[in-house]
């Protein structure tokens, strides 16, 4: 009997024992479930909680009834499963809504957009430059804190990733930097060109078309200052023209010297000057139909 009391857990100094080993056994499970249920009445209710309401209450179905019948809490444990869909369908809402707000973060449509006017004397200027350098700049955030955030996005769980249905931001956020770099770089140089009394960005045009060769076509794809770029060349294309002229003719290099002294002193940019506008423009190649062609060449 002595080994049989140490196994069931009965206490040594016990003086007395009614009923057998074995049915003190049971009376001690039932006491266990019965604590175990006053401790999910205390618990903070959330998803986990339900979890485990639902984890016991599963766990009494397969119990004996010589065990059951000592579980005295069974009508508060039926009260605890009532509330168990309420916490599920919380649980449900707040992962919902954590789903959305990755998605402002992981989907493609977050990027913010680019997009010139139809009109070239709508965005050949130096104010809509200004404002497309800083909305190069969001874009050029936003691909930085896709990029940033994608191991942070793979370390959490599957059922909240698999509520997000759009996750393009980690493979466009790549491509786009690299593109939204040199839009900000156009549009830098053509709110320079538009402003400059004197045709000294040469060198940052003919680089400016050296970093469009070097991006991808993919890249290439999600340029949105293409058509400044092209802009630009022509400038770039009709002082050079200018230069060659100057070469060949002494008096026309005179005629340039005093326009670019007249701008300075009236802060006039060159290329609202009458000898720039005098100068026939000449074909600038379309660049997406051309991209290995270089056009910026002295």
């Amino acid at each position: 009997m002595k080994n049989q009391t140490e196994v069931a857990g009965i206490p040594a100094y016990t003086p007395v024992i009614t009923g057998s080993v074995q049915q003190y056994v049971y009376k001690r499970k039932g006491g266990v479930i019965d604590r175990e249920i006053r401790r999910l009445q205390r618990a903070a209710r959330n998803e986990e909680w339900a979890c485990q309401v639902e984890r016991l209450a599963a766990a009494i179905l397969l119990l004996p009834e010589s065990v059951t019948r000592f579980c005295t809490l069974g009508e508060e444990l039926d009260a605890l499963e009532e509330e168990v869909p309420a916490e599920h369908a919380r649980a449900r809402e707040e992962l919902a809504g954590k789903a959305r707000e990755l998605a402002d973060t992981v989907s493609s449509a977050s990027l913010p957009e680019l997009n010139m006017p139809p009109k070239e004397e709508q965005w050949f200027t130096p104010e809509y430059c200004t404002r497309a350098v800083g909305q190069c700049g969001n874009r050029i955030s936003w691909c930085r804190r896709a990029m940033e955030f994608e191991p942070v996005y793979v370390g959490m769980s599957e059922r909240l990733r698999s509520l997000v249905p759009d996750t393009g931001a980690f493979t466009l956020a790549p491509v786009v930097l690299r593109a939204a770099m040199v839009d900000q770089e156009v549009f830098q140089a053509g709110r320079a060109v538009l402003t400059a009394p004197a045709y000294d960005w040469l060198p940052q045009v003919a680089l400016l078309e050296m970093k469009f060769h070097r991006l991808s076509p993919e890249e290439r794809e999600q340029l949105c200052s293409v058509p400044m770029l092209e802009k630009l060349i022509g400038a770039f294309k009709t002082c050079m023209a200018i230069e060659d002229k100057i070469a060949q003719d002494p008096v026309f290099g005179k005629k340039v010297f005093k326009e670019k002294k007249r701008c300075r002193k009236r802060n006039i940019p060159f290329l609202a000057s009458s000898i720039y506008k005098q100068c026939k423009q000449p074909q600038v190649a379309d660049m997406m139909k051309n991209p290995d062609l270089r056009q910026c060449t002295v």
